[in-house]
């Protein structure tokens, strides 16, 4: 017996995937644009930092305006349109990232929950680095979970890489590093306090391999946050 199209997963997917696209390209270069946005179109249009090391050591969403500003002009499609595309791939890949952790209705829930999220919406159509940033933190979040439930350091390196992407996008992703060495070190812990020590395992092994990898990523982004501390103090 052949499914009913409104009972298939892909057809739901096609769905949001549209819904996602028209929302975020609704209007785009019409509305007002405010205070913030116009100092992302002037850095990225003009390739001069203001505020000190503030945006200077955030380079990456400034980079790929700069590149959308060069295709379209300095306008609002030109200043829009990194967020507006990086917006609807969150959408998009939150489907293959989530379906075989918690479930395909599950991950489509959680996708049509982000295509009609007004928070994310709004930074989606904002020149600022927020979308961006939150696709980039679901990469690392990804990544994490394919190499905590199969252990290939391939996903935990690409993972490491992407929240550093997300650092150098803004400093504020830095509390999502700081959570993952959180969840890594606690599970360690309760893994030996349950279990006992009985050994160098697979699974202290995991653990230390995560635990190496997002502190070299730390490590590397360190001297910014010295430099943006001493900054903000001053």
């Amino acid at each position: 017996m052949r499914r009913s199209w409104y009972k298939s997963t892909a057809t739901w997917f096609w769905v949001l995937f549209a819904v996602a696209v028209v929302l975020r390209l609704f209007r785009l270069g019409s509305w007002d644009m405010w205070t913030d946005e116009m100092n992302t179109l002037s850095m990225s249009a003009s390739g001069e930092w203001v505020s000190g090391p503030m945006y200077r050591t955030a380079p990456l969403n400034f980079l790929f305006t700069r590149a959308a500003v060069g295709l379209l002009g300095p306008t609002e499609w030109g200043a829009r349109l990194v967020p507006a595309l990086t917006g609807t791939l969150t959408v998009i890949l939150i489907y293959p990232a989530f379906r075989n952790r918690i479930g395909k209705r599950a991950a489509l829930f959680a996708m049509c929950v982000m295509a009609l999220s007004v928070w994310h919406l709004f930074w989606s159509q904002t020149a600022r680095h927020f979308a961006l940033q939150t696709l980039l933190i679901l990469g690392a979040l990804s990544g994490f979970l394919r190499y905590w439930a199969g252990g290939r350091v391939g996903h935990l390196a690409a993972s490491a890489v992407s929240v550093l992407a997300a650092m150098f996008t803004h400093s504020s992703a830095g509390f999502y590093l700081a959570a993952l060495l959180a969840f890594i070190m606690c599970s360690w812990a309760v893994t030996l306090a349950r279990e006992g020590w009985s050994g160098w395992t697979e699974r202290d092994r995991r653990h230390v391999v995560a635990l190496s990898a997002y502190v070299a990523s730390f490590l590397v982004y360190l001297p910014v946050y010295v430099t943006v501390g001493l900054y903000t103090l001053e």
